[in-house]
């Protein structure tokens, strides 16, 4: 008799592809709470970047600082970078050079018209010239050995204030998506943003003791690198100790690439696991050393499906401000709304045939439709967040063989405190909720007669049991 053969019944696609786990990012990098949290924070952080562009405003870098044709003074290339609000378009000198900015007319082209005028338009192109991301490629001018100490000092004070902001927003994020994607659940507002805020020293020190460490391992080639003043014998002895400056270089290296690579991953870890920064920096860095081919797999996936989810929120916000303006301008016209919508909220001074209050009227319509085209904005550090915390678990299953579900979560203990006490009459505490009782005096116990005893002489009856043994 021949054996019966099992049939598959289904095939458990998500263990066999782990990636197709990522698909379930976007979904999530659009819950309207997260996307609130990056906004928030995005201005948040361009906010207190406009302060330290104020701080540097008198630099003579033109990077920071520079007059333009009317002998104003505004910002540079990299301040603008900083300092422009997330609905601003980039300009041509952000994006292809700081060198042909006068060339391009960087005061008045957004580089989407030039590349629309020159026929490099695309989509990829669009997406990479985002001004989050090359707000992140930016910071890499720290370590340019052409930089001039004010924007060293400039763009150093923007890094460390968009980790302090980053250090709470990231966590609430990755923490909301940390417990969506292993346990399927959404944890309130209140343990979300309780979490990240007793936990926020990890996370602010987490990609910051590595950057600590490159400076000290710096300061101290530094140091040494005042023997190459001395006469005559500075410079061999430089050269007879150069291996032990190349040895501070690979130090640093390791740093440095372990925290632009892995840095995401270090407040997945916090969030996911609960624990402290050593611990995020010990497995970021051992991920991404250790699994360095899924790593990159996984990034790719990820920054294939953000680009198309960026493309689709890009195009839906814009959708709605258009339909919104094409709706209104039937009934007030086409030139009405333009003045509406471009005139009059960029005006310096009010135009002829309108008021003050028109003015700023406009000023505001303008502002809810800035909101609106800032949700773009808001999916790519949503989904940059929520894309880390997935790659995070994935790698950590690679590496640990640690379940998808495993997650830390906080127990909540309810405690349960003595009731406010009172002393009655009698000197006896009791709960002070309840009604005291008045004392009332007990009657008189009734008096019962002694039992008589049994007569010993008086044989047993059948009812008393049996007689004793002799």
């Amino acid at each position: 008799m021949s054996e019966e053969r099992p049939a598959v019944r289904a095939i458990a696609w998500r263990e066999v592809f782990p990636w197709l786990r990522l698909l379930g990012v976007f979904r999530q990098a659009i819950r309207p709470r997260i996307l609130l949290v990056a906004i928030v924070a995005a201005l948040f952080c361009t906010t207190g970047w406009r302060v330290i562009g104020a701080m540097f405003s008198g630099s003579s870098d033109p990077n920071i600082a520079k007059e333009n044709a009317a002998g104003e003074r505004v910002y540079g290339p990299v301040a603008s970078l900083y300092t422009s609000w997330p609905w601003e378009p980039p300009l041509v000198s952000e994006v292809y050079g700081r060198g042909n900015a006068a060339e391009m007319g960087a005061d008045t082209l957004t580089a989407m018209q030039h590349q629309i005028a020159t026929g490099q338009y695309s989509l990829l192109s669009s997406f990479v010239t985002a001004r989050p991301i090359q707000q992140l490629i930016g910071f890499g001018e720290i370590f340019n050995p052409k930089a001039t100490l004010s924007l060293t000092a400039f763009l150093m004070l923007c890094l460390l204030w968009a980790i302090v902001v980053w250090a709470f927003a990231g966590a609430v994020i990755t923490r909301i998506a940390g417990v969506a994607f292993a346990r399927g659940e959404q944890i309130s507002w209140n343990r979300a943003t309780s979490f990240a805020w007793r936990k926020w020293p990890s996370y602010f020190a987490s990609p910051t003791l590595p950057l600590l460490g490159v400076v000290l391992i710096a300061l101290v080639m530094a140091l040494f690198g005042l023997i190459l003043r001395i006469p005559y014998v500075g410079i061999p002895l430089i050269a007879i100790t150069w291996p032990l400056f190349l040895i501070g270089g690979l130090l640093m290296a390791i740093l440095l690439l372990g925290l632009v690579v892995g840095w995401p991953l270090m407040w997945s870890t916090v969030s996911c696991e609960g624990t402290d920064s050593f611990d995020a920096l010990g497995r970021s860095y051992g991920y991404v050393f250790g699994k360095p081919l899924q790593y990159l797999g996984y990034g790719i996936v990820a920054l294939l499906l953000g680009w198309l989810g960026w493309y689709v929120v890009d195009i839906f916000s814009g959708l709605v401000v258009d339909t919104t303006e094409w709706a209104v301008s039937w009934g007030s016209g086409r030139s009405l709304m333009d003045a509406v919508t471009k005139t009059l909220p960029t005006a310096v001074e009010t135009p002829e045939g309108y008021t003050g209050l028109d003015r700023r009227s406009a000023q505001l319509i303008d502002f809810f439709s800035n909101c609106v085209r800032s949700i773009p904005i808001a999916f790519l550090y949503s989904f940059f967040w929520c894309a880390a915390t997935m790659i995070y678990l994935l790698l950590r299953r690679d590496e640990d063989q640690t379940e998808i579900d495993e997650i830390y979560l906080e127990e909540e203990q309810e405690t349960y405190g003595l009731p406010p006490l009172r002393t009655d009459a009698a000197g006896v505490s009791e709960p002070a909720d309840v009604p005291a009782t008045k004392p009332t005096a007990s009657p008189p116990s009734p008096v019962t007669p002694p039992a008589s005893t049994p007569d010993a002489t008086k044989p047993p009856s059948s009812n008393e049991g049996p007689l004793p043994l002799e």
